[in-house]
């Protein structure tokens, strides 16, 4: 081998080692570097604590408040005076609606003799006289009436009767009708009022149609069915206390009476309905229907097909839906086989309850078409089959039979009676039917009675038929009963649960009717509901008669419970730290003295032990409970008091407290004559009002003396007022509730200066806000609220409070003027108690700035970062209507993240509901360097928040299809639930009690429902005892008013920072696009808005055009032209070779795009070249003066920069160079010369090639950003966020233009929704 071939040999050994050393430069460039993984998190956290310390002023509020804790003196809490204070109170409230039902009890019986005047049809008496005054017919009203916020409903303040008016004509002699409206007014627990006669006759107070049969609206001009009173609950319960075991057999064959017209729906199945209206949850029942629409010969509710319901309003309600979706059977019905299921219905019941059966009347009521032929087999089968049934069930079973139309042939009819006669041979006295006696029977001695004699009722009229059945109660014996009774819950479909007290009317020992009085559950258990002492400690109570739970931190609201299926769990459930005897010193608690035991019981306030802190481990912590029932009811009110809440602060009140602010009602104190602070009001584009230079102030509901009625009222200008004088000056009102005046005080003293800390950075967020435990919400900018509002009750608000040292970051609405969704950052404050929560609202948009702008590694090529918060929502792919999820973007990262125990998956219960929600939380830090590098992340902690960072390499770039790998379950559609209030999928899987092997979405299923009992079937050891949270629903009866058109109230300028969409903020006068990175919609300059002449801040803009296809290659948007920064991040290398530059600087490609024409470009661009047109819109028209969005006051226009005339765009084009690609020669491949190299040449030779590839890429970056990210440039298109919402909001709306129209500010399309209602 010669010298040259030698040294040639040598020069491509060494070659050959140095590309394979850069190759595996390349190779461990390609993993994820754990410490810097952590510096992203790190840096990002700075980020953020910068800025909320620059814009919240979180330190210096947390100063502020402390330095008027002086003014405070912590006192301790008695929990047995709290207890007496507040049952005293509920007490007094429950005893306001016995003592209006007594009151009209009263007065009846005094003057029962002018009842005497009026007949059994309700006609009055004969006789002369003048003629009668027009008195209101119930259902037949001509207009709604005013809105009642007791009641939640429009009604007439008047009476109304329902069939004759002659009742209510002498209910007038008796001063009954005058103490309706007494008591009506000076009771305030009360909300209905009503007496109904024996005949039927009805009398109500006030007037409404909640007694109307809604399923038939009435025509116009015409009055509505009134539903007979006489088969209500609250009626039957006390004229005929005997409570039942009830078995409906109905005829479920295609028969019809040719003599009934045609109805909406079966005769038969509207009786049904009729005799369920008529139980109360004392009785029992089910429904037997025969002919089955199967093979079977009978059919009943899958739900409960071996036993028999318990009688609640959600029983009853799907017994009602199951009859009206019957398929009528096609043969004829089998009295023997539909008798044999009832029987075992009721033997049944039997065994599991002997001790009821025996004191409750077991009925079995049975409807037949006459034209049916109930008996296939012979008599003495049937009737043997009836005796041997019956000593099983002691013979207590007794029969009713009801036929439409008379019975097609007289065998029928006999054996019919014997059926019902049950051979007491008593039936043709009752009943006006020969009945035969039955035949020897084995086992049966002659003339022995099978069972209780029944009834055999034939009624031609569907109607009439109807009305006999629902009346059936009236044939069973009456029960002599002086005593009220109170039915409870019961479900209004306006104000939601409330009870009813029922007293029956007596004339000596005959009773003639029933009077009712009812109440609203959250009106008079307000202080149980709304109960706030404390950080942990909460109450209930409880239906001691069945151990059932009606009010509890974990069920719903009872103003805002209305599905008719709503659970109501025993106290087991809801309460599993209690033993058994614990629980039972509960249930059997006396009505004269407070019962008092110690227990240990959770640390976590119940209502968000579950969905709001899923990933928190709880402990035992020391608790007292006190608990008491209220005389007369078998309610039980209990408190548990916690140790830790055995302190409260007590206010010592300042002298001349001067305070700042403005109550929330700004669209009322506008109009008011003497209000000072009408030059701080602007209003937004849809009419709300806004104060822009200092703070509203909302109370909650429960600072106020009537918590309920302000709930549902709409306030008055002078109530307005009084509050907003209270506000400044802090004289006392009686609006307030007067005990809770002094702590209130203390908080708006302390909060005074809030305003000074914020509107420096007025134009760097959207809201801010503080929340205190007291109740008192304060926020800037501020606008009216509803007045259901209160901040202690929203998630991000409890979140905060859980995690007291926590940032916490949440996706949602502020309150319900805002339209869309906002990240919404709290952390609770306060340096030795927890006075309240602070916090500010951003975009989705803004919050991945900071992230992207300030962590270099993620704003390369090689790199693709989301913010991703506990629960794995993704707040960078928030698209509009629907939720980012790490499940639904990645599965693959979920299954590992599964496979790892790197994601919990915990489940909560909506108790009131019946469903199960599963939660996936996200634990700890973890990276993952697969050999697939589409399969590479690092996903690590935020620290102090519930933030995480997760990094993977770029999808577009590494060319990675998410749905090639399939590892995890699919989601399935999330359809919105009505039932549930829920806008998840359904679980595939739904094992509440495993740890989870299998990644799925979020999503819900349905719990394991005993429903013939109501309750759930559990065990405790793997039941989710832990609550889902129940967003509250704000009412909407009273929206705050609008400016008129002559208000003479400027316009409000649209904050810049919440908008996300750059193009409509380019075309916005007062807003630029920031020159960020990734940049962000900011506020001109001081300097620049003086140049800017405003009189509308809403531009027109055109409707957006239809989103071009992710994967076209679609233009970048109008207002961007820059590429990305170029980088070679340190973390995670291109696929390609080191040496080639071209790697990591590839200058975007951008077809032309269907829709933009020649003509749209100002030229053709050469080959090689990259044209980008860019449609900006001209600063607009406009006359007026701008409000500065920090110091408040109106900027002047200056200067000549104004384009006057019409909106104009400018169309210009930006031409981009595409760096060139220059390949150098790695090494010299002639073989020409005979020229040797020496070692030191061969050395220099190694340490040139580097020297060069070092010169290209440091070349290459320099090119590129010169031509390509020039300062001022338009920078939107830096970061393109592939499958973020930024793709189809921003990058795909390049062809859109944004045009300004000042003289038509009404046709306005706003971008910004945040703070509309």
């Amino acid at each position: 081998m010669g010298n040259n071939s030698i040294k040639n040999f040598l020069f491509m050994k060494c070659l050959g080692i140095l590309v394979l050393l850069l190759n595996v430069c390349s190779v461990s460039l390609e993993k994820f570097d754990e410490s810097q993984m952590k510096q992203i998190a790190a840096t990002f956290k700075q980020e953020l604590d910068s800025h909320i310390d620059k814009v919240l002023a979180y330190g210096q509020i947390e100063q502020k408040l402390q330095e008027f804790e002086t003014h405070l003196v912590h006192g301790p809490i008695n929990g047995e005076d709290i207890f007496n204070e507040i049952f005293q109170n509920v007490s007094l409230r429950y005893n306001d609606v016995v003592l209006a039902a007594n009151r009209l009890k009263q007065v009846l019986e005094k003057d029962v003799g002018l009842l005497d005047n009026v007949d059994s049809t309700g006609a009055p008496p004969p006789g002369g006289g003048p003629p009668p005054v027009p008195l209101t017919k119930c259902c037949c009203e001509s207009s709604p009436g005013v809105f009642d916020a007791r009641l939640h409903d429009r009604v007439q303040a008047k009476e109304c009767y329902g069939s004759q008016d002659a009742l209510l004509e002498s209910l007038g002699k008796t001063g009954f009708v005058d103490k309706l409206k007494e008591n009506y007014k000076g009771l305030r627990g009360v909300t209905w009022q009503y007496f109904a006669d024996s005949a039927g006759h009805y009398v109500q107070y006030p007037t409404s149609n909640r007694a109307c049969d809604r399923s038939a609206p009435p025509l116009l001009g015409s009055c509505s069915k009134l539903d007979s009173p006489l088969t209500k609950e609250w009626f039957v319960e006390k004229l005929r206390m005997e409570h039942k075991n009830l078995v409906i057999l109905m005829d479920n064959s295609m028969k019809r009476d040719p003599s009934v017209p045609p109805v909406a729906e079966s005769v038969i199945v509207e009786a049904v309905v009729k005799i369920l209206d008529t139980l109360t949850p004392s009785d029992k029942v089910n429904v037997v229907a025969f002919p089955s629409s199967t093979s079977e010969t009978v059919e009943v509710p899958t739900r409960c097909s071996r036993a028999l319901f318990v009688a609640s309003q959600a029983n009853l309600n799907n017994l009602k839906v199951y009859t009206k979706q019957l398929t009528p059977g096609t043969g004829e019905p089998n009295l023997m086989g539909g008798l044999k299921k009832v029987y075992s219905l009721l033997e049944a019941e039997k065994n599991e309850n002997p001790d009821n059966f025996k004191t409750r009347t077991n009925l079995v009521l049975i409807l037949l078409h006459g034209q049916s032929k109930p008996f296939p087999q012979e008599e003495t089968p049937v009737l043997e089959m009836i005796a041997q049934h019956q000593l099983k069930q002691d013979n207590r079973a007794q029969h009713f039979i009801y036929t439409l139309g008379k019975p097609a042939d007289s065998e029928t009819l006999d054996r019919l009676a014997q059926v019902a006669d049950q051979n007491n041979l008593k039936l043709e006295k009752s009943s006006g039917v020969k009945v035969q006696a039955w035949p020897q029977i084995p086992g049966l001695v002659t003339n022995q009675s099978v069972g209780p004699e029944g009834v055999l009722v034939s009624v031609d009229n569907g109607a009439d038929f109807v009305s006999a059945v629902g009346e059936y109660f009236q044939r069973l014996p009456s029960q002599v009963d002086k005593e009220l009774t109170t039915l409870v819950p019961i479900l209004d479909d306006k104000y939601g649960l409330g009870l009813t007290v029922a007293v029956p009317v007596y004339n000596g020992t005959q009773p003639i009717g029933v009077v009712a009085a009812d109440g609203s559950l959250a009106t008079i258990f307000s202080e149980i509901v709304n109960f706030k002492t404390g950080i942990n400690s909460y109450m209930y109570m409880v239906d001691s008669t069945h151990g059932h739970v009606l009010l509890h931190p974990k069920l719903r609201d009872p103003a805002e419970t209305r599905y008719k299926d709503t659970i109501f769990p025993r106290l087991d459930l809801l309460e599993p730290d209690l033993s058994v005897e614990q629980r039972n010193k509960i249930l059997t608690a006396s009505t004269s003295n407070v019962v008092s035991f110690s227990v240990q019981v959770t640390d976590i306030q119940p209502e968000i032990d579950g969905e709001l802190v899923p990933n928190r481990l709880s402990s035992l912590s020391q608790a007292t409970v006190y608990c008491q029932q209220i005389s007369g009811t078998r309610l039980v009110i209990a408190l548990v008091h916690y140790e830790s809440d055995d302190e409260e602060p007590k206010f010592h009140k300042l002298n001349q407290l001067s305070l700042h602010g403005i109550y929330h009602r700004l669209d009322k104190l506008f109009g008011a004559p003497d209000f000072p602070g009408k030059d701080s009001i602007c209003h937004l584009h849809n009419g709300h009002f806004l104060s822009f230079k200092q703070s509203v102030i909302k109370f909650a509901p429960s600072l106020f003396s009537e918590p309920e009625l302000y709930k549902y009222s709409d306030e008055t200008l002078n109530a307005v007022v009084k509050l907003n004088r209270f506000l400044t000056d802090g004289n006392y009102t009686d609006i307030l509730n007067p005990g809770l005046t002094a702590i209130v005080l203390h908080t708006l003293a302390a909060t005074d200066k809030l305003d000074s800390l914020w509107t420096g950075s007025a134009n760097q967020v959207i809201e801010r806000f503080y929340g205190s435990t007291d109740g008192v919400f304060r926020m800037y900018p501020g606008s009216p609220l509803v007045n259901t509002f209160d901040h202690r009750e929203t998630d991000w608000y409890k979140r905060s409070v859980a995690f007291p040292k926590t940032t916490m970051y949440h996706y949602g609405k502020l309150s319900i003027r805002n339209t869309n969704n906002v990240i919404i950052i709290s952390r609770a404050i306060g340096m030795k108690r927890l006075q309240g929560v602070v916090g500010m609202t951003v975009t989705p948009r803004f919050l991945l700035s900071q992230l992207l702008n300030t962590v270099k590694d993620c704003s390369g090529n090689d790199l693709k970062c989301h913010v991703v918060d506990s629960t794995g929502r993704i707040f960078d792919a928030l698209n509009p209507g629907s939720e980012g999820q790490l499940t639904k973007m990645y599965p693959w990262l979920t299954a590992e993240l599964v496979t790892r125990r790197k994601i919990k998956q915990e489940w909560c219960t909506g108790f009131s509901d019946g469903f199960h929600k599963m939660i996936l939380t996200l634990t700890e830090d973890v990276t993952s360097n697969a050999t697939d590098r589409c399969l590479q992340f690092s996903l690590h902690k935020v620290k102090d928040t519930n933030l995480f960072v997760l990094v993977l390499g770029s999808r577009e770039k590494l060319k990675c299809v998410e749905s090639n790998y399939k590892i995890c379950s699919s989601c399935q559609t999330s359809n919105f639930n009505p039932v549930y209030q829920l806008s998840i999928p359904k679980c595939r899987y739904c094992h509440v009690n495993e740890t989870m092997t299998r990644c799925q979405c979020q999503c819900y299923c349905d719990t394991d429902l005993n429903t013939c009992h109501g309750q759930f079937n559990i065990h405790l050891h793997n039941f989710p005892t832990r609550s889902c949270f129940y967003t509250p629903t704000y009412k909407t009866e009273f929206i705050p008013d609008a400016p008129g058109p002559g208000s003479n109230l400027d316009r409000c300028p649209i904050p810049c920072v919440a908008i996300e969409d750059l193009d409509v903020c380019s075309g916005l006068a007062h807003c630029k696009v920031s020159s960020n990175f990734y940049p962000t919609c900011i506020w001109k300059d001081e300097d620049e808005l003086k140049m800017v002449n405003v009189s509308t801040y809403f531009p027109t803009t055109t409707p957006p055009r239809p989103p071009i296809p992710s994967g076209t290659g679609g233009p970048k948007p109008s207002v961007s032209t820059a590429t990305g920064p170029v980088s070679l991040p340190p973390i995670l290398t291109s696929n390609k070779s080191p040496l080639s530059p071209s790697a990591a600087i590839s200058p975007p490609n951008k077809p032309p795009t269907a829709g933009v024409t020649e003509s749209s470009t100002s030229m053709k661009s050469p080959p090689g070249f990259v044209s980008t047109t860019n449609t900006s819109p001209v600063a607009p028209v406009m006359t007026g003066s701008l409000v500065h969005p920090v110091t408040g006051s109106a900027v002047k226009p200056t200067g000549s920069a104004i384009v006057t005339g019409s909106s104009t765009s400018v169309t210009k084009t930006i031409q981009s160079v595409p760096t060139k690609q220059t390949e150098k020669p790695l090494g010299n491949n002639s073989s020409d010369e005979d020229q040797g190299l020496s070692g030191g040449a061969i050395a220099a030779l190694v340490i040139g090639i580097l020297a060069l590839v070092a010169i290209i890429v440091f070349v290459a970056v320099k090119m590129y950003n010169k031509k390509f990210r020039r300062p001022g440039a338009d920078e939107s298109s830096k970061y393109r966020a592939g499958s973020s919402m930024f793709d189809s909001t921003v990058f795909l709306r390049s062809l859109d233009q944004v045009s300004i129209n000042a003289s038509a500010p009404n046709s306005t399309n706003v971008p910004y929704q945040e703070m509309a209602n």
